[in-house]
């Protein structure tokens, strides 16, 4: 009996990547995009899903149906700094891979994960002023905690700007500032089809 596959190319040169994340949606897509044959770039990612042992394990098991590891991807794209798009960002970076963001993501997002400490601060003062109690607020400050062990922010991420034109796995695609899940979410389009590639 076959195995099933852990990728299916959801458009041409790519391939969706459903990875399991300890939450209600169950999982995360990634998009691993693969340059045709004879491009001089390398292959790209669209987010890189949450850094728990069943996570890593299943995005790299889906890497090397295509003969890849985490070292032969070229580029990290992030549509959005929330743990579940984010977490193995730091992990890919260190394996060579340059990782990508909108320029406001990085400034407004980025900065949860490496600024822990003032973010925790402004979220804790949001909260009381709009009733939340000490109790809750305890218990959502050890599961913030169990969630920064699972994130590992990108150290040095490059931006692009609203309407910037990418090229990604020797693709163009356009970037499209789209807020309201996260200030700085972005989507992906390659115009020449109508792909769209989102995070949430």
């Amino acid at each position: 009996m076959e195995r099933a596959t852990l990728s299916s190319e959801v458009a041409a040169g790519i391939h969706a990547i459903p990875v399991p994340i300890p939450y209600p949606f169950k999982y995360v897509n990634c998009y691993l995009l693969l340059p045709s044959p004879g491009t001089s770039d390398g292959p790209a990612l669209v987010d890189c899903a949450l850094d728990t042992p069943e996570a890593r394990s299943s995005l790299e098991a889906a890497l090397q149906e295509h003969g890849l590891g985490f070292g032969d991807l070229e580029r990290l794209v992030v549509t959005h700094h929330h743990p579940d798009h984010y977490g193995l960002a730091g992990l890919i970076e260190a394996h060579g891979a340059e990782v990508w963001m909108l320029d406001v993501e990085k400034a407004r997002g980025h900065i949860f994960w490496t600024q822990p400490e003032q973010m925790t601060e402004a979220g804790q003062a949001l909260f009381y002023r709009h009733g939340v109690t000490d109790e809750y607020l305890a218990d959502l400050g050890k599961e913030m905690a169990k969630t920064r062990s699972r994130v590992h922010p990108a150290q040095n991420p490059h931006t692009f700007t609203d309407g910037q034109s990418l090229m990604l796995a020797g693709m163009p695609f356009r970037a499209v500032w789209t807020p309201g899940h996260a200030d700085g979410h972005a989507m992906l389009l390659r115009e020449s089809d109508g792909v769209l590639l989102a995070g949430d």
